[in-house]
Formats: C-alpha cells, sequence, structure tokens
C-alpha cells in the first residue's frame, strides 16, 4: 500500500556562490561582522511522494533530480538528499505565491514521475555565527516582507 512521504532534496553550487558572498559581504558592512562568520546557500525542494516506504520515496526523488535537467546542472551543481545539518542557523525562504512548486511537478508528472504529488522550492540559507542575531540579518537584507516569508530551522 502507498503511504505519503516527504523528502528534502538540497542543491549547491560547486563554484563559488556569489550570492551568498555578497550577501555576507553586506551584513558585514551594515554592522554584522561580529555576529557572523560565513554564510551559504542551497536551493531546497521539498517533494510529496507516494510510495511503500521512505527508502523507495528517496530513490524516486534521486531518480527525478538525476534524470531531468529541472534541478542540476551536473557540470556547476551537486544534490543530496535531506537538509544539511552543520554546525550552523538554518534558515528558510520562500515565496508567498510560489508557483515553480507547481510548474515543477506538471513537468515531472509529463516526464513520468506521477509519484511525486507536490513539490515546495525555497533556499536554505545557513548562517554560522550568532543565533541571536539571525532574525535581524534575515529581515534586513535577506526577506522582502511584501512577497517572502522565512522560518528558522
Amino acid at each position: 500500500m502507498l503511504k505519503s512521504f516527504q523528502v528534502e532534496v538540497c542543491v549547491s553550487s560547486k563554484l563559488y556562490d556569489l550570492v551568498a558572498q555578497s550577501a555576507k559581504q553586506t551584513l558585514w558592512e551594515m554592522g554584522y561582522r561580529d555576529s557572523l562568520s560565513n554564510l551559504q546557500r542551497e536551493v531546497y525542494y521539498l517533494f510529496e511522494i507516494m510510495a511503500e516506504d521512505k527508502d523507495a520515496a528517496e530513490l524516486i526523488a534521486k531518480d527525478a533530480v538525476c534524470k531531468t535537467n529541472l534541478f542540476v546542472n551536473p557540470n556547476k551543481d551537486t544534490f543530496k538528499i535531506g537538509s544539511k545539518k552543520q554546525e550552523s542557523i538554518n534558515v528558510l525562504i520562500w515565496y508567498v505565491d510560489e508557483k515553480r512548486g507547481t510548474n515543477i511537478k506538471d513537468s515531472l508528472e509529463k516526464q513520468g514521475f506521477s509519484a511525486i504529488t507536490s513539490v515546495f522550492v525555497g533556499e536554505l540559507w545557513h548562517f554560522f555565527g550568532k543565533k541571536e542575531s539571525v532574525s535581524n540579518m534575515v529581515e534586513s537584507l535577506l526577506v522582502n516582507p511584501h512577497s517572502q516569508r522565512y522560518k528558522i530551522l
């Protein structure tokens, strides 16, 4: 019997991430140099998948990433199943009127991945520094309050 499973996929650049480094430099210039030692960014996908078990769901997600060109460019990106578990404060940012997930789901369905019933897309930022300053940094620079939301994980 098929059950619904959530599978996280995180895509990061193999190359120097200019967006994350520019954001870090800007935050330093805004006075957060003592609160932030490093900043990294990944594209975050949350798949809802109908499968027999969690392993089968993860295999479907891996196949969708590897067999389509919707998620990674193998020349410049890398991916992993599951979100990064590291010594950082993780912040997920997403658009309120997010349409990319629906478009990706429709494309996946056309390519034979009908077991994937929904796709959520966001950006996962990894802050290395003082946790008490993260909300201020996110609200000061990374989130547009009119069109985006965020959650500290």
